[in-house]
């Protein structure tokens, strides 16, 4: 007698799933290198190739000097003489175009390019009275406006126009050959400082700023004449 229950195989000859790969053949994020190959910012030097500050030896070379604004010179100095002509000149080392003279102890006469003398009288109160050992001297040139002024310790002379205004050829050279005493602290600019420099150099023993062409710090110099440079004051 037929069986009443039909014979099948207990697993079905199917997969009741379907099989994938867990992980797909396809990143499922896209990669990109961590690092542009652009620069995020340029670089530059971080020092320009151009000087900041203009720089003259002090020693001459037989080159030609820029054309100047004018011309600054500071300096201390102690003295018995009441008068000395020159005080100093200032110019290159073929030629001199400013001479300053000091007179009776009292009066400055300035001469430029051999033009008639200017005479300089420091009366008028500049700044706080002062008993200082050495007498502090600045003398300004403004080409520009054609005035010059003297500053002797702390009073100041009116300003005056000039004749002419001031030039010279080759490196700046100043000459004491004619000054008996002690000399320094000597500066030179080839522009003309303002009131305050003067007064800031006037009113201090130790003056910080350096001459822009001439600087007592690192100056040359060659013996002439009866001028006694000193190193410290």
């Amino acid at each position: 007698m037929p069986s009443t229950t039909g014979s099948y195989p207990t697993t079905s000859s199917y997969p009741t799933s379907r099989s994938y790969p867990t992980t797909s053949s396809y990143p499922t994020s896209r990669s990109y290198p961590t690092t542009s190959s652009y620069p995020t910012s340029r670089s530059y030097p971080t020092t320009s190739s151009y000087p900041t500050s203009r720089s003259y030896p002090t020693t001459s070379t037989g080159t030609t000097a820029p054309t100047v604004t004018g011309v600054s010179v500071c300096l201390r100095y102690l003295t018995d003489c009441r008068s000395v002509q020159p005080f100093f000149r200032l110019g290159s080392a073929s030629s001199y175009s400013l001479y300053l003279d000091l007179q009776d102890n009292y009066n400055y006469i300035l001469r430029l390019n051999s033009e008639n003398p200017l005479t300089f009288q420091p009366n008028k109160m500049f700044g706080a009275p002062t008993t200082k050992l050495w007498t502090s001297l600045c003398l300004t040139v403004d080409n520009r406006k054609k005035v010059a002024q003297v500053f002797s310790g702390s009073k100041m002379s009116i300003r005056k126009l000039m004749p002419a205004q001031l030039f010279w050829s080759g490196e700046p050279v100043i000459e004491f050959s004619s000054f008996d005493g002690q000399l320094t602290d000597v500066q030179v600019w080839d522009y003309p400082i303002t009131y305050k420099d003067v007064l800031s150099y006037t009113e201090r023993d130790h003056y910080r700023q350096r001459g822009s062409v001439i600087t007592w710090s690192s100056i040359n110099y060659s013996l002439r004449g009866n001028a006694l440079l000193e190193d410290s004051f």
